[in-house]
């Protein structure tokens, strides 16, 4: 800008005013309405040279290929493919569209539940627990004749066979058995009696009889091999027969566990099966006291196996 008002400055500060003679103070003015001119001039020369730019038809064309994509042709084919695509979605999955607040689990009111009401289930059943055992339960246990008849069974064989497993080492040793031979005798006994384990457990699965006739038929065949005892002389017969005892043995022990619970209530069912074992073991320890006796007194064991037997199959 200076450029341009220079000439005109120069040219204008020479002239002097000779009629007022005053050439300090000449033709200011002027000099300031050329220098604003110039100003005016030297701007729309710059706007004419910027659109002369925008009108060059390089840049044109440059600005038509940006602007290009962003046309309404361009615009309306986006806006025709998206209405395809949801024409389309909605015919293959109009009967499974389901709005997204739909899908939301509902709040039953039914599973709602105070918080007095669940303090109240959960002190029910604290309070069926805490009753325990009650003259009730002793009353219905004793007016059932079939779980009293099933407890002397039951109390009078594992009081036997106890003692018939506890005395057979020492009849072995009588019988001229050697260490050996009453070792190998007690090894083949027990895998009979794991044998009859695994029967009775896979008879009570299956339930093809039930389990008070499996125990009867156990025992009376237990108590036939208990008197064959007295029959056999020979290590040979008496492993043999050692056998079928403990696998009876094993087997009726399978069942009389389930026996109550065939019998009894599950509230019951406690105290029935400890009566079982206690009165089991009040009548192990008298009849291991008495065949102490009877062996003592005969010098064999020929009549307290006998005794063993009869009660067991009793």
């Amino acid at each position: 800008m200076e450029m341009h008002c220079l000439p005109f400055g120069l040219i204008y500060s020479m002239k002097v005013d000779i009629t007022h003679g005053n050439r300090i103070m000449s033709n200011r003015p002027k000099r300031a309405a050329i220098r604003t001119t110039s100003f005016s001039e030297s701007k729309k020369n710059r706007f004419a040279s910027n659109e002369n730019h925008a009108n060059h038809p390089q840049n044109n064309e440059s600005k038509k290929d940006q602007c290009e994509p962003y046309t309404t042709a361009t615009i309306n084919k986006a806006f025709e493919d998206t209405e395809c695509d949801d024409a389309n979605s909605c015919d293959n999955g109009s009967t499974n569209y389901k709005p997204k607040h739909l899908d939301s689990p509902q709040m039953n009111d039914s599973h709602i539940t105070n918080d007095d009401d669940s303090q109240i289930e959960e002190e029910q059943p604290e309070s069926k627990q805490k009753q325990g055992i009650t003259l009730k339960t002793w009353k219905r246990l004793a007016t059932n004749k079939m779980y009293i008849l099933t407890l002397i069974s039951t109390v009078t064989f594992l009081s036997t066979s106890l003692v018939m497993v506890t005395i057979l080492p020492d009849f072995c040793m009588q019988h001229g058995l050697s260490l050996s031979q009453g070792a190998w005798n007690s090894a083949i006994a027990s895998v009979g009696d794991i044998i009859a384990r695994l029967v009775g457990s896979w008879l009570l699965h299956s339930k093809l009889l039930p389990s008070i006739v499996i125990f009867s038929s156990a025992i009376i065949v237990c108590g036939i091999t208990m008197s064959v005892y007295i029959a056999v002389n020979t290590p040979t017969y008496i492993t043999l027969t050692s056998f079928f005892f403990m696998l009876f043995n094993g087997l009726a022990y399978s069942q009389y566990g389930a026996i109550f619970l065939d019998l009894v209530d599950l509230e019951d069912y406690p105290l029935g099966i400890g009566l079982n074992e206690t009165s089991a073991g009040i009548g192990l320890l008298l009849c291991g006291y008495l065949i102490n006796l009877l062996t003592e007194y005969n010098n064999n064991y020929d009549y307290s196996i006998l005794i063993l037997a009869v009660l067991t199959t009793a």
